[in-house]
């Protein structure tokens, strides 16, 4: 029973694989036969150009052509962001205490640990000879 039902699957996959391909053979076939056909109607299909910042001769494709783009006034965005950088921040709300390391001479012990150990040393020799 599985395997009659796995082989129904396959069959049906492969029918909707079929019709796919037909469907897009149909399709090729229709695109060909659009361009072998009359002028207007390969004319009508085709998507009218857009001329950003190339004015053509043509009087029918001028129609086309986009207005220039006259630039934009910043003077007031760039005054509101000098006023914005002016103001001063308000350091009321920070708390110096949580921005301070908690153990700030971690790296001083760290340093100077070599050189206690050498004094240790010749500390623990002079009072051998001390005694």
């Amino acid at each position: 029973m599985a395997a009659e039902t796995i082989v129904g699957t396959l069959e049906e996959a492969a029918l909707k694989r079929k019709e796919r391909l037909q469907a897009l053979k149909d399709r090729k076939r229709g695109a060909w036969q659009i361009t072998e056909g009359t002028t207007e109607q390969s004319k009508e299909t085709l998507p009218k150009p857009v001329f950003r910042s190339y004015l053509p001769h043509d009087e029918k494709l001028k129609e086309n052509a986009l207005p220039k783009a006259k630039p934009s006034n910043l003077e007031d965005q760039v005054k509101d962001e000098l006023e914005a950088t002016k103001s001063k921040p308000t350091i009321e709300g920070l708390d110096l205490t949580n921005l301070a390391p908690r153990k700030p001479d971690w790296d001083l012990k760290r340093d100077v640990a070599k050189k206690t150990r050498e004094v240790g040393t010749s500390d623990t020799e002079s009072d051998c000879r001390v005694n």
